[in-house]
């Protein structure tokens, strides 16, 4: 937020132009969750900067639009985060060579905090609950070692190795309890026909109605 307040600033010294910030999600709310109380002060304070200084702010979904009227009390303009479909059809499906037979899939870098808690809670307390001959498949820019032979964790995969997993696992499962912005993954999903099973949270913003989503309040529900 303030690199981008820092830019628009000096932009406002310019003549006949019009600014435009796309936010793909609140700034603020990851650093009040993340960061120190300094931080988080100061990123509340250049966003409603950022969006006092814009022409036109974009939000990702009706619930974060009411967010940015609620903290900021500025209106903007809907911008859903978005894949190109035809690009998904032309991509070539390609196994990678361990995959298990069984297996659930979660995509999401664990070095992420919400990713974490959700890969925590799929190793913890839904795979001990699942078949043993079920494996959880994890893809993602970590290659952390998680110790349990039913986990494998691939890392960053390739565009044709992703598909393959959503087309082949049994569900992905993310239990998402906090978070920001909208899921791409969750998009990717569906087009490939992958049943999704994950929280009210892990589904916020996303104007999807599909018989393929399952909405769970708990582990075990999932």
């Amino acid at each position: 937020s303030f690199y981008s307040f820092f830019i628009i600033f000096f932009l406002h010294f310019l003549k006949n132009i019009i600014i435009v910030y796309r936010s793909h999600n609140i700034e603020w709310e990851i650093r009040k969750e993340n960061s120190n109380i300094l931080i988080a002060y100061l990123t509340n304070f250049f966003e409603k900067k950022i969006c006092q200084m814009c022409n036109i702010v974009t939000s990702t979904s009706l619930v974060e639009k009411k967010k940015f009227f609620k903290y900021y009390g500025k209106e903007t303009d809907l911008f859903p985060n978005s894949i190109s479909f035809d690009y998904l059809k032309r991509i070539k499906s390609s196994k990678l060579k361990s995959t298990p037979k069984k297996f659930i899939f979660y995509c999401g870098s664990y070095q992420y905090k919400p990713n974490k808690i959700a890969i925590n809670c799929l190793i913890n307390k839904i795979l001990p609950n699942l078949p043993e001959d079920i494996y959880l498949v994890i893809t993602g820019d970590s290659d952390f070692n998680f110790n349990n032979k039913r986990v494998l964790n691939y890392g960053i995969v390739k565009k044709s190795n992703l598909k393959f997993l959503y087309q082949n696992c049994i569900s992905v499962v993310a239990p998402i309890y906090t978070g920001y912005g909208t899921r791409i993954k969750f998009i990717e999903a569906l087009f490939y026909n992958c049943p999704i099973v994950t929280t009210k949270k892990g589904f916020e913003g996303l104007e999807i109605y599909n018989n393929n989503v399952f909405i769970c309040s708990s582990p075990k529900a999932m």
